[in-house]
């Protein structure tokens, strides 16, 4: 006879404009279990980690304010990836050119769920990937991964850039299709170039 062993209760919400996350064991409940907080008032933000207590894994987490941690922290969590040897820097800001670890879609196995509205698999994508689709609406067509809540586009995006670039594809890092520009590129126009219309 088969038991229910229990589900994943990690949820990303919006509560009275408030976007907030938990993954895990976003209560620290795991014995020997250590905890990673970033607190902004002023931008009224706070993060919270979940490690074992070896630092290796993490076990859970709380983002509120700021949720767009949560696709990767979930990655991690699921599919059990090891930490970066300092785990706060996953949810500490990024400074003047450094950016944050990245846990690398490289690490995911090919079996892990990157949109759960529709149960489409790293595996999947790239299958899709290597049929042609070579961008996010390809792949939302091929797949329906991101045609759901959308929470899940960021990662999605992040599986089409690393098999495109595995392959020598130019990875295209515009800001949306009818905006020929990348972040960076918009920002040295703005502020270096001194552009204000266009």
């Amino acid at each position: 006879e088969n038991a229910f062993e229990g589900a994943d209760l990690s949820a990303k919400l919006k509560l009275l404009g408030v976007d907030v996350g938990g993954i895990g064991d976003a209560h620290g409940r795991t014995p020997g279990a250590r905890s990673y907080v970033y607190l902004d008032e002023s931008k009224e933000i706070y993060k919270r980690l979940i490690v074992s207590e070896d630092n290796k894994t993490l076990l859970g987490a709380v983002l509120v304010g700021d949720t767009s941690d949560y696709g990767n922290l979930l990655q991690l969590v699921l599919n059990a990836i090891e930490l970066p040897e300092n785990p706060d820097s996953l949810i500490l800001p990024a400074h003047s050119g450094s950016g944050k670890p990245s846990i690398g879609v490289d690490k995911l196995p090919d079996s892990a769920q990157i949109c759960s509205c529709f149960d489409v698999t790293k595996g999947d994508l790239i299958a899709a990937i290597n049929k042609g689709c070579h961008t996010v609406a390809a792949l939302k067509a091929e797949t329906k991964a991101g045609t759901g809540c959308g929470g899940c586009i960021p990662l999605v995006t992040q599986v089409l850039n690393a098999e495109l670039a595995k392959q020598g594809i130019e990875v295209n890092n515009n800001l949306c299709e009818h905006f020929a520009y990348s972040r960076q590129e918009l920002f040295h126009l703005i502020r270096v170039e001194g552009i204000k219309t266009f």
